[in-house]
């Protein structure tokens, strides 16, 4: 079949006296040309919506791609109806509030109320250092319900392919929930404890965001550990459930130092919603005690992603493997249990609680099926499994943990998302709603 194909391709074809559409010489018809049109239409009136090959027929969707599509269509009317409603809205009311187009600069001070899913309430301000607002000092100060406190200031400078970042963070939290350690752990051990942490980091990054990009990192970290308060009526302080045997550094808390290494490499159509490609990411650090703990580990993260279009951009599968994990030193003392990796932020495993599991690695796998509603925001169906272990050789698939579940995703920057899940484990049905997610 190949051959003849071949064998068509070069056979000679009846010559033409002008060239037509699709060859390298054809140049579309001009509107004036008045011959073209008498012999064409007797009543064709010249201009660019007259018939003829200057117009295309108008895009119309398959049949069966529009029966697929009408269900999800249906289920999502109503946010589209809103989301049209208050794009209108926005044109009518923003005409009388719209400034005067200008060329001034940026204020140098703005301020912006902050609203989080925990819940939580604050105000962040910002102070740019250059007209452009490429270098700019940044304050965010969080309080949310249960006495959560959070606040960070941020040193940021963005000079495109370069740039910096420096961070000191406060964060106080007087319910942190603890399972246990292991893969085993169960939701009967359920307890809670006061985190009061303090750091200070630092990145110097070169390189495109995402695409291919190396960092410098380095952090100091002060936890303290503490008896705490708020907790849910299910759950018990971590330390009258646990020893510390069982929970290393129980009511004990722990200042390390960090530096190291990340970077990513991707090939994608596209940074903030991909559809086609791989993205790649890597990060390796060494961390040690400034106290008189005697830590010293080692951190690494490794994470490899795939997208592929199912027949169009508007159906993507997007896969997601990731292994993190620690290795102490053998003089090292045993590892702090808030400190060891645990099923929280990236590492979270959906249809389970924030926290759940914890050990000194931490595997995770995710698959799902994405489609598009609007601008970025996609409604997606996905499938997680994941596992921790205290060593490698421990991890076995007949032990992993599965869920099940659907949500959304909208990407709204190059190097975050966010996110809203709703999944079903072996343990229940899980709600989680993230701002600052990566997938």
């Amino acid at each position: 079949m190949a051959f003849a194909a071949l064998l068509v391709a070069f056979l000679p074809r009846p010559a033409r006296s002008e060239p037509a559409f699709g060859d390298s010489t054809w140049v579309a018809p001009g509107w004036e040309d008045a011959a073209w049109y008498e012999a064409s239409c007797d009543t064709c009136t010249y201009g660019a919506d007259s018939p003829g090959p200057r117009v295309a027929a108008k895009d119309k969707d398959p049949v069966g791609e529009t029966i697929l599509r009408a269900p999800f269509r249906l289920v999502f009317l109503p946010l589209r109806l809103i989301a049209r409603g208050s794009e209108a809205a926005v044109a009518i009311v923003g005409k009388g509030l719209a400034p005067a187009p200008t060329h001034q600069p940026k204020p140098k001070w703005s301020f912006q109320p902050i609203v989080t899913p925990d819940p939580s309430f604050g105000l962040g301000f910002t102070r740019r250092l250059d007209a452009q607002g490429d270098a700019k000092l940044v304050f965010t100060g969080i309080y949310g319900i249960q006495d959560r406190r959070r606040a960070r200031l941020v040193y940021d400078v963005d000079k495109g392919i370069y740039g910096w970042n420096f961070q000191a963070g406060y964060q106080f939290r007087p319910n942190v929930t603890f399972y246990g350690s292991g893969n085993d752990s169960h939701l009967g051990d359920k307890s809670y404890w006061l985190r009061e942490e303090g750091t200070l980091s630092g990145l110097v990054r070169y390189g495109h965001a995402i695409r291919h990009e190396i960092r410098a990192i380095g952090a100091i970290s002060q936890v303290s550990a503490r008896r705490g308060y708020n907790g849910q009526t299910n759950a018990e302080r971590t330390e009258l459930v646990f020893t510390p045997e069982e929970a290393p550094f129980l009511e004990r808390g722990s200042r390390v130092y960090s530096f190291g290494l990340a970077g990513d490499y991707a090939l994608l159509d596209d940074v903030r919603t991909p559809h086609r490609g791989i993205h790649l990411k890597g990060e390796a650090e060494q961390l040690g005690s400034i106290d008189e703990s005697h830590l010293d580990y080692r951190h690494f993260h490794f994470e490899a992603r795939g997208y592929v279009p199912l027949w169009s951009k508007r159906r993507v599968l997007a896969l997601r493997a990731v292994h993190d994990w620690i290795d102490p030193s053998q003089d090292s003392e045993a590892i702090p249990y808030y400190r060891l990796p645990e099923t929280n932020d990236e590492l979270r495993f959906n249809g389970y609680q924030t926290h759940r599991f914890s050990d000194r690695h931490v595997v995770l796998g995710t698959m799902e099926y994405r489609w598009w509603i609007t601008n970025k925001l996609y409604a997606l169906l996905n499938a997680t499994v994941g596992e921790v272990a205290s060593q490698n050789s421990r991890l076995r698939w007949d032990a992993h943990h599965e869920a099940y579940g659907t949500g959304f995703r909208y990407g709204y920057s190059d190097r975050l998302a966010a996110r809203a899940d709703f999944a079903k484990g072996s343990e229940g049905f899980v709600i989680n709603i993230t701002l600052e997610d990566t997938f």
